[in-house]
């Protein structure tokens, strides 16, 4: 059986774009957020860890 003409696939990709295209700057916050947790987590353990020493 041939499914390919069951799903209208430009439509399904068009609107997977659509969601893509507007959730990514939110997506974009969450990471970069996530960055920088790690990245002052980093810093925040090696000045301790100087400070140790």
């Amino acid at each position: 059986m041939n499914f390919s003409s069951l799903i209208d696939w430009s439509f399904f990709w068009n609107v997977f774009n659509n969601f893509l295209f507007s959730l990514s700057p939110f997506a974009l916050i969450v990471v970069a957020a996530i960055g920088v947790g790690l990245v002052i987590r980093v810093l925040i353990s090696a000045i301790a860890g100087a400070v140790k020493k």
